[in-house]
């Protein structure tokens, strides 16, 4: 990062969580000795400023307020934290179920402080404070303590009780893999209330979050964990300190590995974000794009029982306060420097200069590397990374020692010097360039048969020469931890053998784009009804190569329309893709109609197809997928947007109950599948409501339903998943379809289509149980899980893809009568798709 002359504010206006976590007590043999918790010390007085640099504390009133981006989720009436460089969004008490977060009182949104012309781009999901593994914090109440007037710290205060975290249920998960979680940690309200600060100093990058955790049992102490809930969004790439880019099941403690970060990329590009603390033997793990750090502690010790709880809580209005910090920056570099800041370390800096044929590149990769021995075990030790400006500029401090920097761009040959061996001495600055090599340039364009611009897919058949290197940790040969050097590479890597992968909207036209010198097969194509074009290429450095690309429709599929129906974008957070890139790759797959199903939102696309005026190609209805944590995942389309409600009024499926009492020792539980599948049915219209994935409904780490039996009978215990124990059967007929094929992997079409949906299904048939089977993508990506494959064809009145919106019942009727067929790609040798 470059040094930027500060210039005062001026305001613009402005979403299945655990898995295989068995496998995570094996972190015992590379972690470090418990230290026990500690916070760090108290930061230094900040040097009074002029009121109109003063931070600032207050409830939002004015729209202007809100925090724009393609995250932003803050509504009026929710609070704002902000300084000259930063501005969050705390969210007021309310019940929302989303990712993480489901009652308030938490981060929502955040970005630094953009000057007029420069937008806004807040793409942080939610963050959730954790205690005892499955409970957080129920905050009832809301404060601005100090509005910052007075120029001191500007401070909100949340204040509530525990409750559990419906979104997880870790002590069923591990039962499942044969370690059945201490009673203590399972379901367990505690006698414990909250108090949460948020404090923002005049121009600070960071909000210093001090939780407060007081027993209020008169007798016994509070044996407990405490633990966090972070969900950046699929708009930004993770970085752990040692792994580098991606989500590490598990991370080992080491001495720096004392944050996350999260780098922003595609629109969120600029902005990032870092959860950073000073408590040694800290670990976290990640899935299905959520960190998780315990503190103190393994995290994998702990929900298998092999830790002891390592916060003692003394009775009698005992206190323990354990000091976080969120941070706002540019990059991970920036994130990085934060932390050197607050936690006091001496630091040199380093800083350099990317160009490419003389001309500087904004950007570029810079990847720093440590010692390995002194990371948490990784084969490679990341300590940072930067993205350089406008200018090809990049800059950040490190603590002293001997680095190794790598740069690269993508979509060219590794650069020079690759690597750079750097010394970094206290208070010094050291300087080290890199030089990217020119590198070749491909335009594709796309037409139809009668000669119109069309959408399509254009990949690019071939070997990547240079590959992100990449970093590994293996643990005793049972957990592999791999991760990227320069980015996620993870998140959505074309599959073997293809170089690159490039959707083309309906202009019909790629634009240039780099890729590395060399001999490709360039194959387009615009899903199962057309055929496929293909040309051999080689791309020479500094040439552009252009392809002009005609396909033709080889299927008539009038009185039918392509549909996919259960489809992930951003504000899932396993979602990789914007909802701008999800229309569009679906344009270039051939999809008529999709319908919205992000975990726990409802997402509304008309705006963006309206925006990408699209509207004659594509239409889309909206839902959710309501994804319990153990009984299964369900849909109902379409469904009506609440905009009043922050995720847009998705189910509540895990029920509102008086704060302090949302557990199952309280009577209250969870909503059964009947009265799921009513509630979806009961929005205004013609409802279609279907269980996803079967296997994860009717299978054993389900509901392990008996699909043999008249009528079908569950087996899995009940209580165990948070459902009421009394009801005998929780096996219901209420859906109208399922996903008997969903995706396109060798496992989810041997293991789970043919090896047990067919089975169930027909075994509902066979006793009268007539429901349809649907074909679904349950895309998270664009290129590793693709748009629309399977696929399932709809009678439909029309065939006019832009009119299917309004006639979305008619479709939902359609699919409910069994008016459907399922199809999936095949590319024969002649190079037409036929259906399979």
């Amino acid at each position: 990062m470059s040094a930027r002359p500060f210039v005062p504010a001026q305001r613009g206006r402005r979403p299945l969580i655990l898995g295989i976590l068995a496998l995570l007590a094996i972190a015992a043999a590379l972690s470090l000795p418990s230290m026990g918790p500690a916070s760090a010390g108290p930061l230094p007085t900040p040097t009074p400023k002029p009121p109109e640099f003063n931070a600032v504390a207050k409830i939002i009133t004015d729209p202007q307020d809100l925090i724009e981006g393609p995250m932003s989720r803050g509504r009026l009436g929710d609070y704002l934290l902000a300084n000259s460089e930063i501005q969050v969004v705390i969210q007021k008490p309310e019940r929302s179920l989303m990712v993480v977060g489901t009652f308030g009182g938490q981060i929502l949104d955040a970005d630094l402080v953009r000057q007029p012309g420069d937008p806004e781009r807040d793409a942080f999901e939610e963050w959730a404070l954790g205690i005892n593994l499955e409970n957080t914090a129920h905050y009832t109440a809301v404060t601005v303590i100090n509005d910052g007037s007075d120029g001191q710290p500007a401070v909100i205060r949340a204040t509530g009780v525990d409750d559990l975290l419906d979104v997880i249920n870790p002590s069923s998960q591990v039962a499942e893999f044969g370690f059945p979680a201490p009673a203590a940690f399972d379901d367990t309200d505690l006698p414990v209330e909250f108090t949460t600060d948020y404090i923002l100093a005049p121009n600070d990058h960071f909000v210093r979050v001090e939780s407060t955790v007081r027993n209020i049992d008169p007798v016994n102490p509070v044996n407990t964990f405490i633990t966090e809930f972070l969900s950046g969004s699929g708009l930004t790439e993770p970085f752990h300190p040692g792994y580098g880019f991606g989500e590490p099941l598990l991370t080992s403690a080491c001495a720096l590995c004392n944050f996350v970060a999260w780098s922003g990329k595609g629109e969120a590009a600029g902005v990032s974000y870092g959860y950073i603390h000073d408590i040694p033997s800290s670990t976290t793990f990640n899935t299905n794009g959520v960190t998780i750090p315990l503190l103190g502690e393994s995290v994998a010790l702990a929900l298998i029982g092999l830790a002891s709880s390592n916060y003692t809580i003394a009775p009698n209005g005992g206190e323990v306060t354990v000091t976080r910090y969120f941070a706002v920056g540019e990059d991970v570099g920036s994130i990085v420097d934060i932390r050197n800041q607050i936690l006091g370390l001496s630091t040199g800096v380093i800083q350099g200069t990317v160009t490419r044929g003389g001309l500087p590149v904004a950007g570029a990769d810079v990847a720093v590397l440590g010692d390995p021995l002194d990371g948490p075990g990784t084969d490679k030790n990341v300590v940072s990374h930067y993205l350089t400006d406008a200018s090809g500029q990049y800059a950040g401090t490190l603590t002293p020692g001997d680095y190794t920097l790598q740069a690269h761009v993508d979509g060219h040959l590794a650069a020079t010097p690759d690597p750079a061996a750097v010394a970094v001495t206290a208070g010094n600055t050291t300087v080290q360039n890199f030089t990217i090599p020119v590198s070749g340039r491909v335009r594709v364009t796309v037409t139809d048969e009668t000669n119109s611009a069309i959408a399509a897919k254009v990949s690019l058949v071939g070997f990547d020469p240079y590959v992100d290197p990449g970093n590994f940790q293996d643990f005793l040969g049972i957990v592999d931890n791999r991760t990227a050097i320069f980015g996620d590479i993870f998140a959505d890597a074309p599959p073997y053998g293809l170089s690159q992968v490039v959707f083309v909207d309906q202009t019909g036209d790629s634009g240039e784009f780099f890729i590395e010198p060399g001999d490709y097969h360039v194959v387009v194509s615009h899903g199962t009804e057309y055929s496929i074009f293909e040309q051999g290429i080689t791309v020479a450095a500094g040439n552009l190569t252009t392809v002009n690309a005609q396909i033709a429709r080889v299927i008539d599929t009038t009185g039918f329309i392509s549909g996919d129906f259960h489809v992930h974008a951003l504000a899932s957070p396993d979602g990789e893709v914007t909802n701008e890139e999800r229309v569009i790759s679906m344009l270039a797959e051939g999809v008529d109609f999709f319908i919205s199903t992000d975990h726990q939102f409802q997402t509304d696309y008309a705006p963006v197809i309206a925006s990408l005026g699209v509207g004659n190609l594509i239409s889309t209805a909206v839902s959710a997928e309501n994804t319990t944590p153990d009984y299964g995942h369900f849909i109902g389309w379409p469904r009506t947007i609440d905009p009043a409600q922050t995720n847009n009024g998705a189910l509540d499926w895990a029920q509102a109950a008086p704060a302090g009492q949302d557990f199952p020792s309280f009577g209250n539980f969870m909503m059964p599948p009947a009265d799921i599948f009513a509630n979806l049915a009961a929005d205004p219209g013609v409802d279609t409501v279907h269980i996803n994935h079967m296997d994860t409904f009717f299978g054993p780490d389900g509901l392990a339903i008996d699909t043999g039996l008249v009528p079908p009978q569950h087996f899995a215990d009940g209580a165990s998943k948070r459902l009421d124990p009394a009801i005998a059967n929780l096996f219901d007929d209420g859906f109208t379809a399922l996903e008997v094929w969903q995706g396109t992997s060798r496992n989810n079409i041997l293991s789970r289509f043919i090896g047990r949906n067919l089975g169930d299904w027909f075994n509902l048939i066979n006793q009268g149980i007539v429901r349809t089977g649907y074909a679904v993508s349950d895309t998270h990506r664009a290129i590793a899980t693709q748009s629309g494959f399977p696929r399932t064809y709809v009678a439909s009145p029309t065939d006019d893809p832009g009119a299917l919106a309004a006639i979305a019942d008619t479709l939902s009727t359609n699919v409910n009568a069994r008016r459907v067929l399922s199809l999936l790609r095949r590319v024969s040798s002649v190079g037409r798709s036929r259906p399979s």
